[in-house]
């Protein structure tokens, strides 16, 4: 084993002298044009000589003099042996996270910052739509400040949901993460605006609050808010096949991504559409059920139902229309679970 490591490290470090032109620094004027060009500075300070920081990466010290700001060039050499040997050089900078850092005083209360020198993210937390729209707000006061000190300022978010239960959910579904400011490293757009952040985490947040059928977000739901959920790819009607074969739609009852069946606040709503007697709330909740008594709770059983649980829980027949062509939940009628 030894001798094959061997062999391998020899093997790369011959690559590596084949390749030596590629792991050449660049130059001072490249790293200026780098400077200028992606941070949009003119008035700046450059080290003469570049710091071998290791074996794979060399640093430029700079000045941002307008800003008082010293900060870090990078340039890394990398080399990939995975299948077929290659190898690249990257520049980037410490800009943003010096500029970050001699501002901690500026920045609102609402955000905490969690990047580091290669990444420029806040968090924020909020447990309802109030909270949500002081979040952005502040986020966007201070990319407004941090852009005003440096055009090509992007920086990075995460609008995270504290639920007020301790609840067995899947917050992927609602919390939001997104960029502002354009990133000309890799040429992407992030929001222009507070409303756009506010309105991506807003159609989250009752994604999320009619997935789960929570109440006490749900009630704050304008027509709009509703019709965005609908309309989204992942909203099925429910349709219920009737004794002459003809399809009924409920059109006040729909369910959301129903990829591994059902949340249980789905079911509660369908268990009440079919004349199940149900004790509850769509969060937690008791049926008298086939085989006797069943409780599903957020809290305490975990989130969904599956097609088999279903017909075990009650007889009722559930077809997913998996491939969402129809977008639709058939309940079929071939069942009388509590005659």
């Amino acid at each position: 084993m030894m001798k094959k490591k061997a062999m391998v490290l020899a093997v790369l470090l011959a690559m590596l002298c084949l390749t030596g032109c590629n792991s050449t620094p660049y130059s001072r004027t490249v790293i200026k044009q780098y400077i200028e060009e992606y941070w949009a500075l003119q008035d700046y300070d450059l080290a003469e000589e570049a710091k071998a920081t290791d074996i794979s990466k060399n640093t430029w010290e700079a000045y941002d003099k307008k800003e008082d700001l010293h900060f870090n060039v990078y340039d890394d050499y990398h080399i990939n042996a995975d299948i077929v040997i290659t190898t690249s050089r990257n520049v980037w900078s410490d800009y943003e996270y010096q500029l970050i850092q001699k501002n901690l005083e500026e920045m609102p209360e609402e955000l905490t910052y969690t990047g580091d020198e290669g990444d420029s993210t806040f968090e924020l937390h909020y447990s309802n739509l109030e909270e949500l729209q002081k979040d952005c707000d502040a986020l966007w006061s201070y990319y407004e400040f941090l852009n005003e000190k440096n055009c090509k300022v992007n920086i990075s978010y995460q609008l995270i949901y504290d639920y007020p239960k301790p609840m067995m959910l899947d917050h992927e579904l609602i919390d939001t993460s997104g960029t502002i400011g354009i990133d000309t490293q890799y040429q992407r757009a992030g929001y222009r605006s507070k409303e756009e952040i506010y309105d991506a985490a807003r159609k989250n947040y009752f994604y999320f609050a009619y997935f789960y059928r929570i109440e006490d977000m749900m009630k704050n739901a304008t027509e709009e808010d509703i019709k965005n959920v609908y309309d989204s790819n992942q909203s099925y009607a429910v349709v219920k096949v009737t004794e002459e074969g003809t399809e009924e739609v409920y059109d006040d009852l729909f369910v959301v991504y129903p990829k591994y069946g059902i949340s249980y606040g789905e079911f509660y709503e369908l268990l009440k559409k079919e004349g199940v007697e149900v004790e509850g709330t769509p969060e937690s909740f008791t049926f008298q059920g086939l085989d006797g008594e069943v409780h599903l709770s957020y809290q305490e059983t975990g989130t969904c139902v599956d097609e088999n649980q279903i017909k075990e829980y009650t007889g009722i027949s559930l077809s997913f229309d998996k491939e969402n062509s129809n977008k639709k939940v058939t309940v079929a009628v071939d069942y009388n679970p509590f005659s």
